[in-house]
């Protein structure tokens, strides 16, 4: 319902599939009913495991894998690619956080590109940290939740408390998130990164 709610925000018109067992061939006949649609997103199943079956799904499908697992956290077992009749498939983590910071980053551009928007991307700002630090990830871009407001003339974010990809309260007061790139040690309040916008201030 969360999902159907942003791809409603995005400009899209959702429908909602019934759940499918951790099975490639029941995921595959859920995403079937929705055979006229233009994109097919689900949610758990895309890491590698033995009970992820969304990349199995995908190719039932017919489909072609562009992409799984990207260098990001929250969100990194991600995958996309094109079931047939062209449709788009992004195969999203089952974690909350990740989830939906997974449908931030690819699935409302897609969405939006879909519906022809131009600048198809969220707003990308500096700003000021406040509160405590933030640990760099090695490897991996850090996309931790927060506040984005003013202080003066400058933009400020404070993360909001915790940041397990498990928790969907950490999105629920959240009008942005920050984007630390990969590294050692933290960055420090008072050091300037760059923020995605994701509501008003």
């Amino acid at each position: 319902h969360a999902l159907a709610a942003m791809v409603r925000a995005a400009g899209g018109t959702p429908l909602l599939l019934p759940l499918a067992r951790d099975d490639s061939d029941a995921i595959g006949a859920a995403a079937d009913a929705a055979y006229g649609a233009d994109m097919l997103v689900t949610t758990g199943g895309a890491s590698v495991g033995d009970h992820d079956h969304a990349q199995a799904a995908l190719t039932r499908l017919g489909g072609e894998l562009v992409f799984h697992s990207v260098a990001i956290r929250p969100g990194k077992p991600i995958l996309f690619g094109e079931a047939s009749g062209g449709r788009l498939l992004f195969g999203l983590p089952g974690n909350p956080a990740a989830n939906l910071l997974g449908f931030e980053l690819f699935v409302r551009p897609a969405v939006r590109i879909l519906a022809g928007d131009a600048r198809p991307e969220r707003q990308l700002v500096r700003a000021e940290l406040r509160g405590g630090p933030l640990s760099r990830v090695p490897n991996l871009t850090f996309f931790p939740r927060g506040r984005l407001g003013a202080a003066g003339s400058r933009l400020v974010f404070v993360a909001l408390g915790q940041q397990s990809s498990m928790q969907i309260g950490s999105f629920a007061h959240v009008n942005a998130v920050a984007q630390i790139p990969p590294g050692e040690g933290n960055v420090q309040p008072g050091e300037e990164i760059d923020v995605l916008v994701l509501g008003p201030l």
